[in-house]
């Protein structure tokens, strides 16, 4: 009875009665059933209230990220209502995949934010709207135990512990064809690999935990409490669950669910994402050590072998899944291309049936909010998108509010990338137009004389106060407001271009640098790539760091720049500190063009402007603190489970 009920209130917590949010419910009449189905035995569970159910092991089961706490229950029918009862048919199996992707999409803003781009240094810590920044520890780069930043291994066990039950349960079933076993294995041990991934990445290892023991009914803290593994056996483990997925992905060859079909294939998982991520993880494991001398637990040394077992995998995915860059960068996140989208291998999904967007809008500006509006120059049109000569106030476009930025589904700004990010974009370079929203300062006289617009406005004579971003634009719902509904890709074709192009500078070979990055540039240029292909110098350096530029000009707000710092170097096969998060080589404003008196980073007037210049050869991290590119446990945690060791260097 007792797991029983754990099971059904874990369900509840973990996202089950969202789940059919996850895919639109219009494309799939047959999703939708079990969508309905599921919320309906699970409102039952939560609506009772006769049963108390305690569950003593908290600890333990907050170390698996679950989130099972005392709560009140009144199962009727255990049998029906039990943990079986979920698992019984294709379809629940397909169900319970639906809600494992709708708890992946739950770490998005870790994935893309806070555990992939605001380390990176290249954000303000200040607003442009004046309100108050989040997450500065994360911009500033300071942690402690006492301050960790995230808690719990951010959380990544509690999707891992589903991922567990998953393969539990579908080894255990016979209701399952064996090709559809394979497939949905192929899917979760994909997933599972990736979490597992990011513990390593983040914190170069963890307890490694492959049974369901909280979920089947152990409580038992003494036996729950497991310590990290090598980070050398947690290495070795993710090479074992990608090719867990691999084979089984190979052995559900035609299998076809209209629950993961091709119309929206690349909102679950797939055998190219995880292509994908044996990509990343091999070239990561190939450059990047997680050694701590003396400490037995940090024990791993980069294996540059792994390097061409990582090029083997991208080139798989560029040649033989058909993706294909959409035709403009503005295509390739529009609302309205979703279901053409061409270039994304795996993405989460956004849309109008859910009270659910992404924290994109943390970026954006909004008339409701802040002190912007109305106090610097913006070029925009009177629609507030389209582009325009005549400068008018912000939030006053050819002198009129616009319903746009004034009727909107989200709340202030919270993250303002540094001026200097803007600026490193030539002005020919499309992705510039489509990400952001420059907004110029209004001077001392322009504010005395009141002046409300400026026919043929020149930005070279002006200040830049900030610029907000607003690659995924969303779209206006049916009250009218704006919401942020753009699918956000874990993957998309070019991240593998730029892979292949780093991977050339390591084997030297300099004219597929040039190839891989041009692919990417080509489309960023568009009319006027002519006149701005790359050309490599030969150098390695200069080569890895215009990959990174490339990456960061391409994928800003998805999450890569941090991670390319940890694993790019600026000398082959280098020492720890070589890697570019150390070096000067890497500051993003070293690549302006150019740089004039007006250009300076972030300000709210002309004096704030004036006294904060662009600085060059800005290092991310010391190399004096170089413990800092992992994050440390917290106190919490480690006060709970005595087996665990701290992160070296906290």
């Amino acid at each position: 009875m007792y797991q029983s009920a754990a099971r059904q209130h874990h369900l509840y917590k973990r996202g089950y009665i969202r789940m059919g949010w996850y895919i639109q419910p219009s494309e799939d009449p047959s999703l939708r059933s079990q969508r309905n189905f599921l919320i309906k035995r699970l409102n039952r569970i939560k609506m009772k209230s006769n049963k108390i159910l305690s569950i003593a092991a908290s600890a333990a089961i907050g170390l698996a990220g679950l989130s099972v706490a005392s709560c009140s229950l009144d199962l009727e029918n255990p049998n029906e209502m039990g943990a079986q009862g979920f698992w019984k048919s294709e379809a629940e199996f397909a169900g319970n995949i639906t809600a494992v992707m709708n708890q992946f999409r739950d770490y998005a803003s870790n994935i893309f934010l806070n555990a992939g781009e605001l380390r990176s240094g290249i954000y303000y810590t200040g607003t442009l709207d004046g309100s108050s920044p989040n997450s500065l520890n994360f911009v500033n780069n300071i942690f402690t135990a006492q301050s960790p930043g995230f808690s719990n291994y951010a959380s990544w066990y509690g999707l891992i512990a589903n991922c567990n039950e998953f393969i539990y349960r579908a080894n255990e079933t016979s209701v399952l064809p064996d090709n559809a076993k394979s497939y949905m294995l192929g899917m979760i041990h994909g997933i599972r690999a990736y979490a597992y991934f990011q513990i390593h990445k983040m914190y170069g290892t963890g307890p490694l935990r492959t049974d369901p023991d909280v979920i089947m009914g152990n409580y038992d803290p003494v036996t729950l409490y497991k310590r990290q593994c090598k980070v050398s056996e947690m290495v070795s483990f993710i090479d074992s669950e990608i090719k867990a997925s691999l084979d089984n992905f190979a052995a559900a060859a035609g299998y076809s669910n209209s629950t993961f079909n091709a119309s929206k294939g690349y909102l679950y998982w797939n055998k190219a994402a995880t292509e994908m991520l044996a990509g990343e993880f091999n070239l990561w494991a190939g450059k990047v050590s997680t050694y701590a001398q003396g400490n037995e637990v940090y024990d791993y040394q980069a294996e540059p072998s792994r390097i061409a077992t990582a090029k083997q995998y991208f080139t798989n995915v560029v040649n033989n899944y058909g993706y294909q860059m959409m035709p403009t960068f503005e295509d390739a996140f529009a609302v309205s291309k979703k279901a053409s989208n061409t270039e994304n291998i795996f993405a989460f999904y956004y849309g109008l049936d859910e009270a659910y967007q992404s924290a994109a809008w943390a970026y954006m500006w909004t008339a409701s909010t802040g002190t912007a509006q109305g106090n610097f120059w913006s070029l925009y049109g009177k629609d507030g998108v389209t582009p325009s000569t005549t400068a008018y106030r912000l939030g006053q476009f050819e002198g009129a509010s616009n319903d746009l930025w004034v009727q909107n589904a989200f709340g202030v700004c919270r993250y303002s990338y540094l001026n200097s990010v803007w600026f490193a974009f030539d002005a020919e370079d499309t992705r510039r137009d489509e990400m952001f929203q420059p907004a110029w300062i209004i001077n001392d006289q322009e504010k005395e004389l009141g002046v409300q617009s400026i026919p043929d406005f020149d930005t070279n004579t002006h200040y830049l106060g900030g610029a907000f971003a607003w690659k995924f634009k969303g779209q206006l719902n049916t009250a009218g407001k704006l919401v942020c509904t753009n699918n956000i890709a874990v993957y998309r074709l070019p991240y593998a271009y730029l892979a292949l192009a780093e991977i050339a500078n390591y084997e030297g070979n300099n004219s597929d640098v040039e190839k891989y990055i041009n692919l990417v540039r080509a489309r960023a240029y568009g009319e006027n790539f002519a006149g701005n292909k790359f050309v490599s110098n030969g150098n390695f350096t200069d080569n890895e760091v215009a990959i990174l530029n490339e990456s960061t000009r391409e994928f800003l707000m998805e999450g890569h720049r941090w991670w390319d710092l940890r694993r790019m170097t600026a000398v082959k096969n280098g020492s720890e500190t070589d890697h570019l998060v150390f070096r000067p080589e890497a500051c993003m404003a070293n690549s302006i063009k150019n740089i004039t008196p007006y250009m300076t980073e972030n300000g709210l007037n002309e004096d704030a402007a004036k006294a904060n210049p662009i600085k060059l050869n800005k290092i991310v991290i010391d190399p004096a603190n170089k413990h800092l590119v992992l994050w440390p446990l917290d106190n919490t945690l480690l006060g709970s489970d005595t087996t665990l060791v701290q992160t070296p260097g906290y």
